[in-house]
């Protein structure tokens, strides 16, 4: 709403929304939010061997002696925003 003011009536202008939390969105709602939507898979594995490697080498402060295999074939299907420590 704030920008309304500065659209002319012969202008285009495309929103493009974007989040990491789509799966706490009802599909209904995001439908009804934007005219078309593009969905991207969750991560592969190599990706969330990746994920797991570099949140826990941060978290620790060093890299640590785990078996990230495992850990990414358990995150199968979980979005990268699953891996989340406070």
């Amino acid at each position: 709403m704030s920008h309304k003011g500065l659209i002319q009536p012969n202008q285009r202008i495309i929103y493009i929304g974007c989040t990491n939390k789509g799966v706490a969105i009802n599909d209904k709602d995001l439908n009804g939010m934007f005219d078309q939507t593009l969905y991207f898979g969750t991560p592969s594995y190599s990706d969330r061997y990746k994920i797991w490697k570099e949140t826990l080498t941060k978290i620790i402060g060093k890299e640590y002696d785990i078996d990230y295999d495992v850990l990414a074939q358990m995150s199968l299907g979980y979005p990268p925003e699953s891996v989340k420590f406070f």
